[in-house]
């Protein structure tokens, strides 16, 4: 199944007063707003500003959970959802990235220049491992999640790993989330379905205010096979890793 790919150079913008085509305009179509009603009023633009955020969190959950051969993230980002910080000799906690939404994996840096996988350590093993704090600095080998920490086991030394950039995490993270005050933002996921982000808000917006609204938006949304989700599930589960039209970003190295 060939499917159209999202293009940096043609998208919907969030806020376009002039030619009317933006989120916040499509929202004041569908939630049957004059023209204005929110571009043009503060408070209204902070209110959808925040069930825009709200629907595009969602359709991040969508697309993290959908296609495993294919991982979703976010194209406003211009690097990779790779980040490394450098090692302390002795030190055995770290701060996981900003932005991190579900970590993938977390390699350590040796001496000859190759990032190896650590193992992740349950809560009994850590305990296990971790009642004596004094054991012996070394080559890193597994590690353990807790709060915004990741904590190495052995802990690590210039004699068996390398410090700079020494920690590497791979992760899926947040989406870049709308402002107030944007206007040339878009949504980072393929144009031909950004109308559903609308939808979502103005679906939020009507819950507790207009029923009948609330109902026809609602199906276009979830509505099995033709609804906007599924579609939306359709283009990315066939989505081609091959096609040449797909996004590249600015490469970083991370050696």
């Amino acid at each position: 199944m060939q499917c159209q790919l999202y293009r940096a150079d043609k998208y919907i913008q969030y806020n376009n007063t002039k030619l009317k085509d933006g989120l916040i305009q499509m929202c004041e179509q569908k939630c049957g707003f004059d023209d204005g009603v929110i571009s043009g009023n503060t408070l209204r633009m902070a209110q959808f500003t925040a069930m825009l955020n709200r629907g595009y969190a969602l359709v991040t959950n969508w697309l993290l959970t959908l296609n495993k051969q294919w991982r979703f993230d976010d194209s406003n980002y211009t690097d990779f959802p790779i980040s490394t910080t450098t090692l302390v000799d002795n030190q055995r906690d770290y701060t996981i990235p900003d932005k991190l939404l579900k970590l993938r994996q977390i390699e350590v840096l040796d001496l000859s220049g190759n990032y190896y996988p650590l193992n992740l350590l349950e809560e009994e093993d850590y305990r296990r491992k971790f009642e004596n704090m004094q054991e012996e600095a070394g080559k890193p080998n597994s590690y353990y999640l807790l709060g915004n920490s990741v904590f190495l086991y052995p802990k690590p030394t210039s004699s068996y790993a390398t410090l700079t950039a020494g920690l590497r995490f791979t992760y899926d993270r947040y989406a870049d989330y709308f402002t107030v005050d944007d206007t040339t933002q878009q949504p980072g996921f393929a144009e031909t379905m950004h109308q559903i982000l609308p939808y979502l808000a103005c679906i939020e917006y009507t819950e507790d205010k207009d029923m009948a609204r609330y109902n026809v938006l609602k199906a276009k949304v979830y509505e099995p096979v033709i609804g906007l989700k599924s579609q939306l599930e359709t283009l990315y589960l066939h989505k081609d890793a091959n096609d040449k039209s797909k996004i590249t970003r600015k490469r970083k190295s991370y050696k």
